[in-house]
């Protein structure tokens, strides 16, 4: 059965509602720790999905019929 929007509204509850009450109760500097931990996921996978864009360009540069 196709998705509902319901479903997405009870996968939040279930999985996001008690881990935002879960970081609600930690200390400031573990939340900052989490924080940095989220950011440098973001930034590697970011570098990842630019390294290998860059990757495929090239190499269809490179197999480009030349004129």
């Amino acid at each position: 059965r196709p998705a509902l929007p319901c479903d997405f509204v009870l996968l939040y509850a279930v999985i996001a509602m008690p881990l935002r009450q879960r970081l609600e109760n930690l200390p400031v500097g573990q939340k900052l720790l989490a924080a940095l931990l989220v950011l440098l996921a973001t930034v590697l996978v970011v570098a990842n999905l630019t390294f290998i864009t860059a990757a495929y360009w090239i190499s269809h540069e490179s197999t480009a019929p030349q004129a």
